[in-house]
């Protein structure tokens, strides 16, 4: 005895859905700086689903543990931070989009003598 069963599969996409991948297009004013001088970073974003919200952090290389500049996910779309010491600090842009989609981006920055 044979069953047989036919499914339909629908696998084009729907034309009302006209999002694009979430990108992080935030960029750094500097990645080598005199220390004490200030530096200027600014969170961009492309696709997803706007209004955007944005999360500035840094760290020292030698650390595990994030400082937050400003304000975690809030609507500014700049922050800046003066390193007040001779080191190697990673700087991280998260940027976040309506839906809760988070796309992270990093920078290293030398702060020299």
């Amino acid at each position: 005895k044979t069953v047989a069963k036919t499914f339909s599969v629908n696998t084009s996409s729907s034309s009302s859905d006209t999002t694009t991948a979430l990108t992080n297009k935030s960029t750094i004013s500097s990645t080598k700086v005199t220390k004490g001088t200030q530096i200027t970073i600014t969170g961009a974003a492309a696709g997803g689903t706007s209004p955007y919200k944005y999360a500035f952090y840094i760290r020292k290389e030698s650390s595990s543990n994030w400082s937050v500049i400003g304000t975690e996910f809030g609507t500014a779309t700049k922050a800046t931070y003066k390193p007040a010491a001779v080191a190697k600090y990673i700087v991280r842009v998260d940027v976040k989009d309506n839906t809760g989609k988070k796309v992270s981006k990093e920078f290293t920055l030398n702060s020299v003598a």
